[in-house]
């Protein structure tokens, strides 16, 4: 038997020229700053778990996979290249 628990997710989202906070399919809050936008999530979920109500913050690009074309403006230095001392030679 597997135990299931609810749980309020609380998710840091991309939102037009800045960062929202979203719940349930609602926006919560708006900011200018992922980090601001991040902030105001942990505090809310602070207040959740305080009151003793499981939660999660989940921060768009932060878990799992995601890549881009340009990778070398996302890192701020060139992508590993075929000939490259980081790859083997064939």
């Amino acid at each position: 038997m597997r135990l299931e628990v609810s749980r309020k997710i609380f998710a840091v989202i991309e939102d037009g020229d800045g960062w929202a906070v979203e719940s349930g399919g609602a926006i919560l809050e708006r900011r200018g700053d992922k980090d601001e936008a991040k902030a105001a999530a942990h505090r809310r979920a602070r207040s959740e778990q305080d009151a003793g109500r499981p939660c999660m913050v989940r921060v768009n690009g932060e878990h799992g996979f995601t890549a881009r074309a340009d990778r070398d403006s996302v890192r701020g230095a060139p992508a590993v290249r075929p000939g490259s001392r980081f790859l083997p030679k064939t």
